[in-house]
């Protein structure tokens, strides 16, 4: 079974705008992200179910005048480990490394406990980066992961928007499909 699709999401501007209005988020001359879990959840892995394991979620880029599209993974690469999940929600993220090696975004502020399960229990979780995943693995123990070929363009993107913007946090909408 692939774990990335064979193509990029597909969702239009119009309807990046609207869910991110309907969710309370302006995006009027800035750059703002939106997680959607389970994008791919009727076309990958088991239909009507978002999978682990693989990059079946979606992550837009939202801007003026920008508007891309990346494959993502926002699950934990195993379950019955008590990894966590973050949960849908608004979030602030700022730039920063992870684990000390690359650029990534991390929850503002630092430190910062976020909702999230593990294994299907409420719970909270910390340094739930944006980063770098894997080819063979998603490389998540709670983190939301861009697929390797995308990655660069990803965080190049977000964090020029950023700088445009003169924005010192983005906000990041993470939705359930």
């Amino acid at each position: 079974m692939p774990m990335v699709p064979s193509s990029r999401p597909k969702q239009s501007r119009p309807e990046t705008e609207k869910i991110l209005a309907d969710h309370g988020i302006d995006t009027a001359e800035k750059v703002v992200i939106l997680g959607v879990r389970g994008y791919y959840k009727d076309s990958m892995g088991k239909p009507g179910k978002n999978d682990q394991a693989m990059y079946d979620d979606a992550l837009f880029v939202l801007a003026p005048g920008v508007h891309r599209a990346f494959n993502f993974n926002t699950d934990p690469q195993k379950a019955g480990v008590k990894k966590a999940m973050l949960a849908t929600g608004v979030y602030k993220f700022y730039q920063g490394l992870h684990k000390g090696k690359y650029n990534a975004l991390r929850p503002f502020p630092e430190g910062v406990t976020l909702p999230c399960t593990r294994d299907g229990v409420k719970s909270m979780c910390s340094h739930t980066n944006i980063h770098k995943g894997g080819f063979n693995d998603t490389f998540s123990e709670g983190c939301q992961t861009v697929y390797p070929p995308q990655y660069d363009e990803a965080i190049k993107l977000i964090y020029s928007q950023m700088k445009i913007h003169g924005q010192k946090t983005i906000t990041y909408l993470l939705i359930e499909n």
